[in-house]
């Protein structure tokens, strides 16, 4: 018999988050479904983190707090906070957003047999005023069943999501190469699906301090590479990629050719790549939110390309 009541994990992992944290802790305990727990997991803080996260856990006992001794940064951070998570469910959650009261209860009622949910936000500015803007606005908001849409984009940033512990398990250990969200999104595709709701349960903050951003805002931290360098890195994202896909499908032999024009990046093979991003762009570039002819121009991109894969 199934668990009618079970417990969700709140997985929280802080760092130097002391403007918002407080609003962010009051949004999720004040949540109508209430057997969850909130592991905090702060990763070096040097603010007033601590003793926010402190008074909070010191009047309710749903809060299980951990400090890093040495910074763990953001994947292995969250692959931490996950790992000590008690739940059947977990929801990674950002230090600087806020949540609906009903977000808990919402994707719980909706995940059915599925991997993984995801939800809308509303993107907010520092103060908590709207932006006028959404995920929806940004990204492909859809439910999905083919984990190759995954192998270079990603549409479900990890504040959105429901995840089964089972999924955690299969993912480990995250890779420090590729954002934890695309590749849980990627592991929970392997042998399950993921469902989108078209509710807004978080208010998604945007601001100068952020270490992950919405598209228009501030953006995920780049680091310019040498090329060579990012071509080993792109040929390793695919090989641990590669191992989700099931062998000897359609899907599993497109990233295999793929991953041979990235191995020997001459004239041939790079030809060779356009022709399959060219075949198989409506599977590939799903997620990229373009009009069919910017998608064709994509592909004759991958000319003098390499996709990063993450």
């Amino acid at each position: 018999m199934s668990n009618l009541n079970p417990m969700i994990s709140v997985a929280l992992c802080t760092f130097n988050g002391v403007n918002y944290l407080r609003e962010q802790l009051q949004s999720v305990l004040k949540q109508t479904y209430d057997n969850f727990e909130i592991v905090i997991v702060d990763d070096g803080s040097t603010d007033g983190t601590l003793k926010i996260i402190s008074e909070f856990a010191a009047f309710d006992t749903r809060i299980r707090f951990y400090e890093n001794h040495e910074r763990l940064n953001l994947n292995k951070n969250f692959e931490k906070a996950m790992l000590l998570c008690e739940g059947e469910y977990i929801c990674p959650c950002d230090q600087d957003d806020v949540w609906a009261e009903n977000k808990l209860e919402c994707l719980l009622q909706n995940i059915g047999p599925n991997n993984l949910i995801f939800s809308n936000s509303e993107y907010i500015d520092s103060n908590g005023n709207s932006l006028n803007r959404n995920l929806y606005d940004d990204y492909v908001n859809q439910d999905f069943d083919n984990p190759l849409a995954f192998i270079f984009f990603n549409a479900i940033p990890g504040h959105t999501m429901m995840i089964k512990k089972q999924v955690i398990k299969a993912a480990l250990p995250f890779p420090n190469s590729i954002f934890y969200d695309c590749w849980l999104a990627l592991v929970a595709l392997s042998d399950g699906k993921i469902k989108y709701i078209p509710k807004t349960l978080q208010f998604y903050r945007q601001h100068s301090s952020n270490i992950l951003g919405a598209k228009g805002f501030a953006t995920r931290n780049k680091i310019i590479k040498d090329p060579s360098e990012a071509r080993k890195e792109a040929i390793s994202n695919l090989e641990l990629k590669l191992n989700y896909l099931e062998p000897a499908t359609s899907g599993h032999n497109i990233i295999k050719a793929l991953l041979d024009t990235y191995r020997s990046n001459n004239i041939p093979n790079r030809i060779r790549r356009v022709c399959i991003f060219i075949k198989n762009r409506e599977t590939l570039l799903l997620l990229k939110k373009k009009r069919p002819l910017k998608k064709l121009f994509y592909c004759f991109k991958m000319y003098s390309r390499i996709r990063p894969c993450k």
